[in-house]
């Protein structure tokens, strides 16, 4: 069946990074008009689950639970098709890159980001640059990285770690 794009009038609920890729393929290969698009959200900020805050100066924050990583081809390919509105001819990828090149300080591109965990006492910052992960640990990531899925049956990663594992900055980034 043929819909004409320009009378669909497309509905997308919630105003997360689903809906904003539904809306570039919407527009790109459907054809259909932005203007006919409409996103229903909840919040009263666009994101959906992907909580953040912060600023150029002082850093983000990030909630390790609300991730994906926008370092995925998948998603920079989604990027590269949304028209940046302060650099016309430019998409908002390559705003993205601009910036990361032009603006950021040297002093600065490896230290602008904060990922909280839920702690004890409320949130706590993840210290990305020590993941406190043992050598025996380490050892076991590598061993089950080197098998073939068949050898590792349907056993759970529980059985390769003990709770330890679990507790670590490395299983807080890696789980998320």
């Amino acid at each position: 069946m043929y819909r004409n794009p320009e009378s669909t009038q497309a509905w997308l609920i919630g105003s997360g990074i689903a809906s904003l890729a539904a809306a570039v393929h919407l527009i790109k290969d459907a054809k259909v008009p932005a203007s006919n698009i409409h996103i229903l959200g909840a919040h009263a900020a666009t994101g959906g689950g992907i909580k953040t805050c912060g600023n150029a100066e002082d850093g983000y924050v990030i909630y390790a639970g609300c991730l994906p990583y926008f370092l995925d081809g998948c998603v920079e390919e989604l990027v590269s098709h949304i028209p940046s509105l302060k650099a016309p001819g430019k998409s908002i990828l390559d705003s993205m890159k601009d910036f990361e090149r032009n603006e950021i300080p040297q002093s600065q591109k490896s230290a602008m980001t904060h990922i909280l965990k839920r702690g004890d006492q409320g949130p706590e910052k993840v210290d990305a640059c020590h993941l406190h992960v043992g050598y025996q640990q380490r050892m076991e990531l590598i061993k089950i990285m080197l098998e073939p899925e068949s050898a590792l049956g349907g056993r759970r990663i529980q059985e390769f770690f003990d709770v330890n594992f679990f507790g670590s900055n490395f299983w807080t980034l890696w789980s998320t």
